[in-house]
């Protein structure tokens, strides 16, 4: 077996632990014991699955027209929650 396959195994046999947690009323501390897995172990492959099941959210970004006499080299993003970027030269 190579490599690139014992990777995918390794993925669905953490991976499905993983998922049997979820579904137990376990602490991760108590599952680990419980499954004789290391915590670390279990945290690196929680991660792992954790952004696997993210999902990327495409917001749409509405630019205001501006007069030709107002045009500028920089743009400006206010996001909720108050978090501003500013990009261009200012």
């Amino acid at each position: 077996m190579d490599d690139q396959s014992n990777l995918s195994q390794r993925h669905r046999q953490m991976y499905a632990l993983i998922e049997k947690y979820q579904n137990s009323p376990l602490s991760q501390k108590a599952f680990c014991q419980q499954e004789d897995l290391p915590l670390s172990t279990f945290t690196y492959w929680l991660k792992k699955y954790r952004r696997s099941q993210q999902t990327a959210d495409f917001i749409p970004m509405k630019i205001n027209e501006r007069s030709p006499q107002k045009q500028s080299n920089w743009c400006e993003i206010e996001f909720p929650g108050g978090i501003v970027v500013r990009i261009g030269r200012f």
